[in-house]
């Protein structure tokens, strides 16, 4: 299965879940079922889909925050799985916070297809309107 199949295939998953499902813990089973079907067909979680979304050559993320947080673990998944580069500077580009390490995470090959597959759902009127027709059936 191609990339933008796969990712198409969570879009779907996605649109498909009920909106209305008032019982928090099954909408925690569909989200967690959703993750599993994220990392079954994109080989990623969604939270390292998020980060990926939000790379960029020109964003730099403060190394100490996603260590002590956890999140370098997605950044891990994401270039593990060879979507993005990470490149690890000293410094922001201007010379300020000189005593920080900052994080680049590129978006490259196959990373840079899905972040522009994301990213196109935002200017996709199908699924918007999809969406906005589930947020509409909410009381």
């Amino acid at each position: 299965m191609n990339l933008r199949a796969a990712f198409i295939s969570v879009v779907f998953a996605v649109i498909s879940i009920n909106a209305h499902a008032a019982d928090p813990k099954e909408i925690e089973s569909k989200v967690a079922e959703l993750n599993s079907q994220s990392i079954k067909l994109l080989g990623v979680s969604l939270n390292a889909v998020r980060y990926l979304v939000g790379a960029s050559p020109s964003s730099y993320l403060l190394y100490s925050y996603l260590e002590s947080s956890g999140e370098i673990a997605y950044v891990r998944e994401l270039e593990a799985k060879g979507y993005v580069k990470v490149q690890v500077v000293q410094s922001l580009p201007d010379g300020t916070q000189r005593n920080e390490k900052f994080l680049r995470v590129i978006p490259v090959g196959d990373g840079a297809v899905l972040q522009r597959c994301v990213v196109a759902l935002e200017h996709n009127p199908a699924v918007q309107g999809t969406l906005r027709e589930k947020a509409a059936q909410r009381p």
